[in-house]
């Protein structure tokens, strides 16, 4: 009868086929810790929603939108300040005053312009349907709520002060996630190199 060689197997140590599978396993897992691009690109969605700019937009035309935007915005606060100072009389002159005010500063300078120009046509709404109602249209409510709609589907473009906000929060996000403690590759690679160790029965 012939004798059967067994060989006994430690299961604590690992062969050198399991190490070569953890290392493509940790690998793999080490480039999607250190390079989170699908947050990222998340994350820039959201502010080019939230700020009204597509990066798609050309330098060409940023400088026409910035050249109606400013346009619109003198409008609005001249429209603003004559409503404060009586020189244009209305139902709601106060309130489509400060309403105009606001927004045309906003468009101006190019700052949070799609949130304040969305405020501008909620307003400019209550105060046309009051007038409505009053059998009236109130030109002024009017004028206003066509032009915060058109600057919110627009945006204000490259050229405004909600594009650096935008750089400066999206770069502040980037450097968070570049920097946090989970996703060091320092820490994963000493994690690794703890995992990886081979006895030394196996060299």
């Amino acid at each position: 009868m012939n004798n059967a060689n067994v060989i006994s197997v430690n299961p604590g140590i690992k062969t050198m086929g399991e190490l070569n599978i953890d290392e493509i396993t940790l690998s793999r897992i080490s480039r999607t810790l250190s390079n989170p691009g699908q947050t990222s690109s998340t994350f820039k969605n959201i502010l080019n929603g939230l700020f009204g700019i597509n990066s798609m937009v050309t330098n060409r035309w940023s400088v026409k939108l910035a050249s109606v935007r400013i346009i619109a915005g003198v409008i609005m606060l001249a429209t603003g300040i004559s409503s404060l100072t009586g020189m244009v009389m209305s139902a709601n002159s106060g309130m489509i005053g400060i309403a105009a005010t606001i927004l045309g500063a906003s468009l101006i300078l190019g700052l949070f312009s799609r949130i304040l120009s969305i405020g501008a046509v909620g307003v400019s709404v209550v105060i046309l349907a009051e007038s409505l109602t009053a059998g009236t249209v109130d030109q002024m409510a009017l004028t206003m709520a066509m032009v915060g709609a058109i600057m919110a589907i627009v945006g204000p473009g490259h050229y405004s002060l909600d594009q650096i906000l935008r750089r400066s929060l999206f770069k502040l996000y980037r450097n968070r996630n570049r920097h946090d403690p989970d996703r060091d590759p320092a820490k994963i690679a000493f994690d690794y190199s703890a995992f990886a160790s081979v006895d030394i029965r196996l060299r």
